[in-house]
């Protein structure tokens, strides 16, 4: 995604002064001579809008013009309907963002009168709007979407942990789930295309029980899940569209008749934890070996782990999602975070490394069409929800100006519902985009 500054500098300048005889290149006078572009404030604003846009570097001059450009072509969709000049190192250009501007980060150009040229490398990006979900008491978080649309998670409550079970409905509204008796609070994980639910319920502050919420004519009904055969608590992670249930706390899978499945770990695993069930019978888990996480997939229940391969230079990796193709996706620890795509080919496995600011990202959540979900990193350091085509092409989601994360995707069919949350005044906020 990112490309070089020299190189793109190179070519503006080349195209608006002769070179040297003796060179094929700008001189180096000539190029240091020219404005610089450092940041923009806001760094970022959702389709459809029309803002100011505050321009910082050195260099300017009045009669500056910006604009905006992808691989050093201007982009008509982010129109520029004035430049101010403030002072040397800003300037203020008034921006109207197409709605159908593409959702990533855009190179900003600055000409000063005299026709030379500075660029700063995707220092703006366009969004997908968010839209809020619904919240009672001024907080909320989500977990996941549905195949459907649907969205899960937690609203905040009096009672127990201090946040409760959440069901968000298509047109963003709250769906009664009742509470097992005797709890107060808990957390929705996840829902499967069905609209069955799986996650926690609390007895007083930390003792938690799991759960599922299964749909009916009059409602949604609660049942208490068993524990593991061990006695400890499953927890849940995760629920695919038939109907098994990823364990949070161990390598383990729920399916009706047949009760908790202990998988098999890998050789010299202490744990395996954090359940992923795919729609084709897959399982992915995060298993610690030699005191270093690394991915455990089982291509069936009854088979023998494999372990992911870890990309070079990673310390640890944390699959977090499987789809009914078997891909996994996930994150890896190295200087900083990256978002990793393992794709099965014969018996080994192709690692991607999917495109980010240059800051590092984080995989969360994947579909069966091959769209992932999650975080990169901008250049204040914040989370920035975003999502990558099948393709791996980087896509941006507005977070209001704030941090946050995409947690979930729904399936094509249903239009593709990003599910996540952005941190703003009280706390976490719920919210989804439709692309």
């Amino acid at each position: 995604m990112r490309r070089s500054n020299l190189l793109i500098l190179s070519l503006a300048l080349a195209c608006s002064a002769p070179t040297d005889s003796g060179s094929d290149r700008p001189s180096m006078a000539r190029a240091s001579s020219g404005p610089t572009v450092t940041s923009t404030d806001p760094s970022g604003a959702p389709q459809d809008t029309t803002l100011d846009i505050h321009v910082l570097g050195s260099g300017f001059d009045k009669g500056s013009k910006v604009a905006f450009a992808r691989d050093g072509v201007v982009d008509p969709k982010l129109r520029v309907n004035g430049t101010q000049y403030r002072t040397g190192g800003e300037l203020i250009a008034n921006v109207t963002v197409a709605a159908d501007a593409e959702t990533v980060p855009y190179d900003v150009l600055v000409t000063t009168s005299a026709g030379k040229k500075g660029i700063g490398t995707e220092l703006f990006a366009v969004e997908v709007p968010f839209e809020a979900l619904a919240e009672l008491t001024g907080s909320s978080n989500v977990w996941d979407a549905s195949p459907t649309g649907m969205v899960t998670g937690t609203i905040g409550t009096s009672c127990g942990p201090g946040f409760a079970p959440a069901l968000w409905d298509l047109s963003r509204s709250l769906v009664p789930l009742p509470a097992l008796a005797g709890t107060c609070g808990g957390v929705a994980d996840a829902a499967n295309v069905g609209g069955v639910l799986v996650g926690a319920a609390y007895i007083g502050s930390s003792q938690a029980l799991s759960v599922r919420w299964s749909p009916g004519p009059s409602g949604y009904t609660v049942e208490q899940l068993p524990t593991l055969p061990n006695g400890k608590r499953a927890g849940t992670s995760s629920i695919n569209d038939s109907g098994w249930i990823g364990a949070w706390n161990e390598s383990a899978v729920w399916i009706d008749g047949m009760g908790w499945q202990l998988l098999a770990w890998p050789a010299g695993a202490s744990s395996c934890t954090f359940t992923a069930v795919g729609n084709g019978g897959q399982a992915a888990a995060q298993c610690k070996i030699a005191n270093v996480v690394q991915g455990g997939f089982w291509a069936a229940l009854s088979a023998m782990p494999t372990i992911l391969p870890t990309p070079p230079g990673a310390t640890g990796v944390y699959p977090r999602a499987v789809n009914a193709s078997g891909v996994v996706v996930g994150w890896a620890t190295e200087n900083t975070f990256a978002a990793i795509r393992w794709t099965p080919s014969g018996s080994s496995w192709t690692i991607t490394r999917l495109p980010d600011l240059g800051k590092g990202g984080s995989a969360l959540a994947g579909n069966d069409a091959g769209y992932v979900v999650g975080g990169v990193y901008g250049n204040n350091g914040f989370s920035m929800p975003a999502f990558w085509t099948p393709d791996g092409a980087l896509h941006l989601l507005s977070s209001g100006g704030n941090s946050g994360e995409a947690v979930g995707i729904s399936e094509a069919a249903a239009g593709l519902v990003i599910a996540g949350y952005y941190n703003g005044k009280g706390g976490k906020h719920a919210v989804r985009w439709r692309l």
